[in-house]
């Protein structure tokens, strides 16, 4: 079974790198992405293993389940916590 990463930023500088490293080293790798989002970067990776998801941040119990399921969450855009960053596996 391939371990889940989900990742939010996807599109941006930072989080498609985690994307390409994540895809290369065999995991399914689930992004959060909004309509406006530009996916062309994204969309030159190999996407196998690479799963779109509109996450509903304004939900705590949708966000909280999809968290759940999908592992860890290592895009911080303030840094994360000590917590956060040990358990980034990238």
């Amino acid at each position: 079974m391939k371990e889940k990463l989900f990742i939010t930023g996807a599109s941006g500088f930072i989080g498609y790198h985690l994307v390409a490293a994540a895809l290369e080293a065999g995991m399914e790798t689930h992004v959060a992405v909004r309509a406006s989002s530009d996916l062309s970067l994204l969309k030159t990776l190999n996407t196998d293993g690479l799963v779109y998801v509109n996450a509903d941040f304004g939900s705590k119990d949708k966000l909280t389940k999809l968290l759940e399921d999908g592992g860890v969450h290592p895009h911080h855009p303030r840094g994360g916590s000590d917590q956060s960053q040990k358990r980034c596996r990238l």
